[in-house]
């Protein structure tokens, strides 16, 4: 009897955290400051330094193959690459995928066409980034900086393309 009461309530908890993890929990704009720098090699070969893309708006989203919002949100991203690239927008991606052959396999395979940076075992970016927006506690995580390299919107949780369309256009 009290084996069943305990399921329940285990089962609703768990049930509750789910809906809690996948939720689109926050959205803020505020100034963060500056992002920091965010440098490495993407999946297909391609350096990144986000101090030499100062004068472009990004979308830095930090992701891993495995969530699903993730994986929901990731086409959007693609989308607003194609379509605002020429109007100085470039989406970044931050990825803790467990391997990087994970990475690199999700990326080929999904038709990512913005750069992705592995972090892998050295959370030094996620960390630099945490200290800015507050800590990474959930992904995806996205971010907007402006043209000087600001910080200006943090989002937490799912997002659709509209939303995220809306916020760059404020800045492009």
């Amino acid at each position: 009897m009290h084996f069943k009461r305990y399921s329940a309530v285990l089962v609703f908890c768990l049930a509750i955290l789910a809906l809690v993890a996948c939720s689109d929990a926050t959205s803020a704009k505020k100034d963060y400051g500056t992002l920091p720098r965010i440098t490495g090699t993407s999946f297909d070969g391609v350096k990144v330094d986000t101090d030499a893309l100062r004068g472009k708006v990004l979308i830095v989203d930090i992701w891993a193959s495995w969530c699903p919002p993730c994986r929901k949100e990731i086409p959007g991203f693609i989308e607003l690459q194609k379509q605002y690239a020429s109007k100085g927008l470039q989406v970044i991606g931050v990825s803790l995928c467990r391997s990087a052959d994970e990475h690199t396999n999700f990326a080929k395979q999904n038709g990512i066409n913005y750069p992705s940076v592995f972090v892998g075992d050295d959370p030094k970016i996620v960390d630099a980034i945490g200290e800015k927006v507050g800590a990474i506690n959930g992904i995806p995580t996205t971010l907007i900086v402006d043209k000087k390299g600001n910080i200006v919107f943090k989002h937490v949780g799912y997002g659709d393309k509209a939303s995220f369309e809306a916020e760059i256009n404020k800045y492009l």
